[in-house]
């Protein structure tokens, strides 16, 4: 057996439409990363409100925030340094019914493939990866039908209030500036209440309609192919979804390929081992012996 099949020996696949209740399938690079749904993209915020695990957002390294507080155990005024939420990309509704449903985390890969129906008839497939190479990119393909009608959009927000963290204390709004430069959208995003400066800036391309919402953008995708590629801090300047995807698959490639393996005859064990390693690679930990 040769290494891309032992590695799709562990890939994660689900058939079963569960609704929007498991915790997600975490995909990232090490700088860029995200929790994402069932249905291919972040979870519907309606289905995060009381949710107490696996929040489904987009994080990126340079999106931090230094707090300064009073804290309770040193009795003094003290600061800490944390991740923030960056934004959410999701449908816009949620779907009534799911049908002809099939998710495969691909490991070897390194991407997210979601295929499924909805009522009224309508076929979505979508196809997600944080570039392996270029780490400040994410990208995502919609493919719909020619002739069916499709209606459904997606939504691009910031995350505003947030709470940081609970040490902090009380919550914290996220201020968007969304404009056109170019041929791309950029959208500018602070964090208030920080000792530093936070701002991070979002560029999207897309072949997709897009309007101006409320702390973001929305989109609706075409027939046939769509895409959305987002990068931080960083204008994409033409590049593409199908270069960011392929030079995606050849770092993961590469990479299974280079790391030391062992290969297990029970299935179980093989998932175990590929999904430990593969979550570390997505972690960017890239020293495996």
């Amino acid at each position: 057996m040769n290494r891309a099949e032992a590695v799709r020996r562990g890939n994660i696949i689900s058939t079963c439409w569960n609704g929007e209740h498991t915790v997600g399938c975490y995909l990232g690079n090490g700088r860029f990363g995200a929790i994402l749904s069932g249905l291919g993209l972040n979870l519907h915020p309606e289905f995060q409100k009381d949710r107490s695990f696996g929040p489904s957002h987009f994080k990126h390294m340079d999106h931090w925030g230094r707090f300064r507080f009073f804290s309770n155990h040193v009795q003094q005024e003290s600061s800490a340094d944390y991740l923030l939420p960056l934004f959410r990309l999701h449908w816009e509704r949620n779907f009534d019914r799911i049908g002809a449903y099939r998710q495969c985390h691909d490991l070897y890969d390194g991407l997210l493939d979601t295929a499924f129906q909805t009522d009224p008839l309508h076929s979505i497939h979508t196809t997600a990866w944080f570039d392996g190479v270029k780490r400040n990119i994410f990208g995502v393909t919609v493919e719909v039908g020619e002739n069916d009608g499709f209606s459904e959009r997606i939504c691009l927000s910031s995350l505003t209030p947030i709470s940081p963290y609970w040490v902090c204390g009380g919550s914290y709004v996220q201020h968007t500036v969304v404009e056109r430069v170019g041929e791309e959208w950029r959208m500018a995003i602070t964090c208030e209440g920080t000792e530093n400066d936070n701002t991070v800036s979002l560029y999207i391309a897309t072949n997709m309609e897009a309007e101006v919402a409320e702390a973001g953008l929305i989109f609706r995708p075409l027939p046939g192919r769509s895409y959305l590629l987002l990068s931080v801090d960083a204008p994409i300047d033409g590049d593409t979804p199908d270069a960011s995807l392929e030079r995606t698959k050849a770092w993961w490639h590469k990479t299974w390929q280079e790391i030391g393996w062992i290969e297990y005859p029970d299935d179980q064990m093989q998932k175990v081992l590929v999904n430990g390693v593969g979550h570390s690679l997505i972690r960017g930990v890239t020293d495996i012996p």
